[in-house]
């Protein structure tokens, strides 16, 4: 489903798709150090899907970046605001920066192995101006599913059965 999906994406929509694959290996040990320290294993996915479009938009010069919800408004967390920036999204907890030390000493991982989960330098970041669509349009993630739908999306249905969970189109980008 998600490679039909990100196919489907460029053919129905007519865009490019810059995307990144992180490094399993990486992304296997940081999983598991996340998780057990933290609770937390999809930080480095998370992370990633906060920094790696900032780090884009700063390197082809795109000032407008567009996220869809504003995670701790719509779901709840320390800083649940409602806002059309998304300037502070790297600290709404989900993915809030770890001491990289930490990861490089405890997680058996390197500095480069954590290039993409750090933001562009603050002078960068300040030309960028990203913002959430859930401010300007009211999200709802059954009626986003309704729209994908008519627009060629695949959900879980025919691939595996998520046992214990109400639906089989959202979160679908990780079995994690």
């Amino acid at each position: 489903a998600g490679k039909h999906n990100i196919k489907n994406i460029s053919e129905e929509f007519g865009c490019n798709i810059i995307s990144i694959k992180p490094d399993i290996k990486t992304q296997k040990k940081l999983m598991r150090y996340m998780f057990e320290n933290y609770g937390k294993p999809t930080w480095y996915i998370d992370r990633l899907i906060y920094t790696y479009p900032l780090l884009m938009a700063a390197k082809f010069n795109t000032p407008l970046l567009v996220y869809g919800e504003n995670v701790s408004y719509e779901y709840g967390g320390s800083d649940a605001k409602e806002t059309y920036s998304a300037r502070e999204q790297l600290e709404n907890g989900v993915a809030s920066g770890v001491n990289e030390q930490e990861l490089i000493e405890n997680a058996g991982v390197t500095e480069q192995d954590l290039y993409y989960t750090r933001a562009p330098k603050s002078d960068i970041l300040n030309k960028l101006d990203p913002i959430y669509i859930s401010y300007f349009v009211p999200w709802n993630s059954f009626i986003n599913y309704e729209f994908a739908k008519k627009h060629g999306f695949h959900d879980l249905t025919h691939e595996w059965n998520r046992t214990q969970h109400v639906e089989n189109f959202d979160q679908i980008d990780s079995r994690a």
